[in-house]
């Protein structure tokens, strides 16, 4: 039997340590299935995604991601925790909420209201998880796991998989919960909780039984935690242990990708991976390694979801003459069925001074972090190139110095969906804009190739080029990196670049005496700046000149438009001899293209009409039916429409002329 201890936890004859899980990759299919695919980002606006960049964990220790390189913060008062916690923050980074599984706290660093006894067991794996109701940003559920039983005779109360609701806005503002103990697996189940956003916006949160096989997951929607059905798949190791409760503990991680799912389980010293679908939420297709990895524990995938890291640890604290030894692995998951073989995977770190490797999370910076155990340990380690193949991944130990903080066996349980990073990022994506273009980790590299396929192939080297594309569309970029010689990648993204917002104003604008014009950039724009000072869609203007506009569209791209403002009348003269200098009778506009609808009647003095003219540019020449009339006085009658304030009116003017021969 094996004897296992966590923190200062006992429980019976077992007290529980540490189980490290690693876990197997699925095939080179799997990986090229993403479902969820990471993306450059496609707006000009403001993009803050900080839900993650806060973690509190081990006893007080605290990172904020939210610089370009994390640093201990010091603000995490409340949780001591030997695994893992769970913290949930606004887009901007600041902390809605934390919890260990049994508490909660708010964002004022106070226990919250209700938030007292959860059924989160702390002390194993992944107590507690917290995921946000689709839609809106007040509403969170934090479902918790419980332990299984010790053994048959264990008269402890064990609680299964549980949800409960927090409500930010209650008690004034400082949060509470507001629905407690909602049971979704009765006891018992695994210490093992992941979730990932679908392509919905709603979420999957996966658990698994005890003494079973049997994944379940659960839709979190717009309508709340579906509690009607929850998804069962069956396959894989049975977690149970007679007389022990190894095989609950060890962690359980989601893709970033979405597409493949893989877990520790300590007792039977072995890494599993799945695929899975985040459409449907189903689990499949598992590849079991060889029970070889002893205490398996912690998990995590690159960001790419191409690599899959684990570590093991001994259950047993160090002796004065023996001290296990702590591994972290790296598996290929393009080996597939292979990938846990002996000779293709890489062993990246050992440890054999019990400071043991525990449980392992990716940053929102695309490096890796390493817990360290079982005392506690004042620093950090960092996978600092995870999607490099075997040592070129860059292990580095002890490099976030936590002091007097340490970490201990775990870091906070996301929602995996946050780590779903492209592997670089850019700026300035609308056209005319000159792009910038960076990595999203950029540790041990000495030279960055770009390659452009925008028209004939550019290249470009740095760090964070700028290129300007020749117009808006959708380009492919590759990058490729160079380290101490070696090249890695290259990665390849989409580009996008956004078309400038087309006002629906034309450039020039005719304005009739009196009648005053309204200049409208059309409708569906984020804002709008007038060179009047108005912040409008249409302004009204009484005089001639040149006007901006200034449009900005829902991605922050604008564009600046002209609109010159015309004055036009139109003059008809008073006399004409049809022969003469001015020999035919019509009116004349100061511009033509400004006058619509325009009509021209001649009338005789007795009223009958002698002539008729949709075209201004057509005159009378003195005569009705091909031969000349008389000289006399002719009524003339000229009506047009012409623009006021956006309508239409019609303009009527009457006079005489005179006839000369």
């Amino acid at each position: 039997m094996k004897r296992c201890v966590f923190g200062n936890h006992h429980y019976g004859y077992l007290t529980i340590l540490t189980v490290l899980l690693v876990v197997l990759a699925p095939s080179k299919d799997l990986y090229s299935q993403s479902f969820l695919l990471s993306e450059v980002r496609r707006t000009n606006c403001p993009v803050v995604n900080h839900q993650a960049d806060r973690w509190f964990f081990g006893q007080n220790a605290s990172l904020d991601f939210r610089a370009s390189d994390p640093y201990m913060d010091n603000t995490n008062y409340n949780l001591n925790v030997p695994t893992s916690a769970a913290v949930m923050a606004d887009n901007n980074g600041a902390v809605l909420l934390y919890t260990d599984g049994f508490k909660v706290y708010s964002k004022q660093d106070v226990l919250m209201a209700n938030g007292d006894s959860l059924h989160g067991f702390v002390g194993f794996t992944m107590p507690a998880l917290i995921v946000p109701k689709p839609g809106s940003d007040s509403i969170y559920y934090i479902f918790t796991t419980h332990r299984p039983k010790m053994n048959p005779n264990d008269p402890k109360t064990v609680y299964g998989l549980e949800y409960n609701e927090v409500n930010l806005n209650g008690n004034g503002g400082a949060g509470e919960i507001t629905k407690k103990y909602k049971q979704l697996l009765a006891p018992e189940v695994s210490s093992k909780l992941s979730a990932i956003k679908n392509s919905d916006g709603d979420y999957w949160v996966v658990a698994h039984k005890f003494n079973s096989n049997e994944f379940c997951s659960f839709k979190v929607t717009s309508n709340g935690v579906d509690t009607t059905s929850y998804v069962s798949s069956t396959l894989g190791t049975v977690h149970a242990a007679p007389g022990e409760t190894n095989n609950a503990i060890g962690y359980m991680k989601i893709s970033p990708d979405g597409t493949k799912l893989a877990l520790a389980i300590h007792g039977s010293d072995v890494f599993e991976i799945y695929n899975f679908d985040a459409s449907s939420g189903k689990v499949s297709n598992v590849i079991t390694s060889p029970a070889t990895f002893e205490e398996a524990y912690g998990i995590e995938f690159s960001p790419d979801s191409r690599y899959l890291y684990g570590t093991t640890t001994s259950i047993n604290l160090p002796q004065p003459n023996y001290t296990p030894p702590s591994y972290l692995f790296q598996f290929d998951i393009n080996n597939g069925n292979a990938m846990f073989n002996a000779g293709n995977y890489d062993t990246i770190a050992l440890d054999t001074l019990g400071s043991y490797f525990g449980g392992i999370q990716l940053g929102t910076d695309g490096r890796i972090y390493v817990s360290r155990s079982p005392y506690g340990n004042a620093a950090l380690s960092v996978i600092q190139n995870p999607k490099r193949p075997g040592a070129a991944c860059n292990f580095a130990s002890n490099v976030i110095d936590l002091a007097p903080r340490k970490s201990r066996f775990g870091f906070p349980n996301y929602i995996q969906s946050y780590f779903d990073k492209p592997h670089f990022d850019v700026e300035y994506v609308c056209f005319t804009d000159a792009t910038r273009l960076f990595l999203q980790n950029d540790s041990n590299v000495d030279n960055v190739t770009w390659q452009f396929t925008d028209g004939s192939p550019v290249s470009l080297s740095g760090l964070e080029p700028v290129y300007t594309f020749s117009g808006p569309g959708t380009y492919q970029v590759q990058v490729t990196e160079t380290f101490g010689g070696v090249s890695y990648g290259p990665y390849t993204e989409n580009v996008y670049i956004n078309a400038l917002p087309q006002s629906a104003q034309d450039d020039t604008v005719f304005m009739h005496p009196g009648s005053p014009v309204l200049l409208d950039a059309g409708p569906g724009f984020t804002s709008y700046e007038w060179s009047t000072g108005e912040n409008t869609q249409a302004i009204t203007v009484s005089e001639q000149g040149t006007y901006y506009v200034t449009i900005e569209n829902e991605l922050c791209c604008f564009k600046t438009d002209t609109i010159v403002v015309l004055k036009f009348d139109v003059t008809v003269p008073n006399a004409f001899r049809p022969g003469g200098v001015n020999s035919v009778f019509k009116a004349y506009a100061s511009a033509e293209d400004a006058i619509n609808n325009f009509t021209m009647y001649i009338y005789n003095r007795w009223g009958q009409q002698i002539f008729v003219s949709n075209d201004i540019r057509q005159g009378w020449d003195g005569r009705l039916e091909g031969k000349e009339v008389p000289s006399d006085v002719y009524v003339w009658l000229v009506t047009y429409d012409v623009e006021r304030v956006g309508k239409v009116e019609r303009v009527a003017y009457k006079g005489n002329v005179i006839l000369l021969r």
